[in-house]
C-alpha cells in the first residue's frame, strides 16, 4: 500500500504497488467502502464477492468492501467531481477532481441521488451506470499522465461541435511522486446501446467458418 486518501463519508481510495518477479512494477486503484457494525449483515449478503476484510470501527465490528457498489460511495465520487474539490493523501500527495461543461453542482447533487448499477462487461475497468443518465469509469491500473479516454473525450466535449460521442462530465486525477497526473476515474454522459464493440468483435469472430 503506497498511498490513500479519505474521499467522505467511509469511503477511501487506496494506492496498492504490485511488483512482480521480473522487477517490474505497477499501481492499482482500490475503492474502499466501511460498513458499521449496524450495515455489516445487509452488505455481506448483498455483495458477499466484494468483501474483503472485517475491520474495528467505533460501532464495533464492521467489514471492508470494495466501494463501487455502494450508492453512497459512488454519489460522494460524483459530488466531489462536480464541486471540483480536492484531497491530501497520506503521503502528501493530492487527488483533484474536475468538472466539465455542464455538469456543475446541481448536477452532480442531483446524479447523487440516482440509483447505481454497475456493468457486467469484460473489461480491466469498473463502470457503473448512475441513474441512466451518467457512466462513472474507473480506470484500476493508474498510471502517469491523463488517460487518452480522458484527453479525447474532453477535447471533443469542449472544444469542437461533434456530438457522436459521450460527452465527458468529470474527472478525478492523482498527483504524486511516482505517478503524476494519472486519472482515476472519468465521469460520461450515459447513451444506452445495446452492447459494446469488445462484444460484437468475439460474437463476429465465433460465427466464422474455419478452413
Amino acid at each position: 500500500l503506497v498511498d490513500h486518501a479519505k474521499l467522505g463519508g467511509r469511503l477511501w481510495l487506496a494506492l496498492a504497488q504490485v511488483s512482480y518477479a521480473d522487477e517490474g512494477r505497477e499501481i492499482y486503484v482500490l475503492p474502499l467502502q466501511v460498513a458499521g457494525e449496524r450495515e455489516a449483515a445487509q452488505v455481506a449478503g448483498d455483495f458477499p464477492d466484494r468483501l474483503l476484510a472485517r475491520v474495528r470501527t467505533p460501532e464495533g465490528e464492521g467489514l471492508l468492501y470494495d466501494a463501487l457498489v455502494d450508492r453512497t460511495a459512488c454519489a460522494t465520487l460524483l459530488a466531489a467531481m462536480a464541486d471540483q474539490r480536492r484531497f491530501a493523501t497520506g503521503q502528501r500527495c493530492e487527488l483533484r477532481s474536475i468538472a466539465v461543461g455542464s455538469f456543475a453542482l446541481v448536477q452532480g447533487q442531483e446524479a447523487a441521488s440516482a440509483s447505481i448499477r454497475q456493468l457486467a462487461v469484460e473489461q480491466s475497468n469498473t463502470s457503473v451506470v448512475v441513474g441512466d443518465a451518467y457512466i462513472l469509469k474507473l480506470f484500476r491500473r493508474l498510471e502517469t499522465g491523463p488517460n487518452p479516454d480522458l484527453v479525447i473525450g474532453r477535447y471533443l466535449t469542449e472544444r469542437t461541435g461533434f456530438t457522436e460521442i459521450a460527452p465527458v462530465a468529470g474527472a478525478l486525477s492523482y498527483h504524486g511522486q511516482q505517478i503524476q497526473g494519472g486519472t482515476v476515474a472519468m465521469l460520461q454522459d450515459f447513451v444506452a446501446n445495446e452492447g459494446d464493440g469488445w462484444k460484437w468483435f468475439l460474437e463476429r469472430l465465433r460465427g466464422e467458418e474455419v478452413g
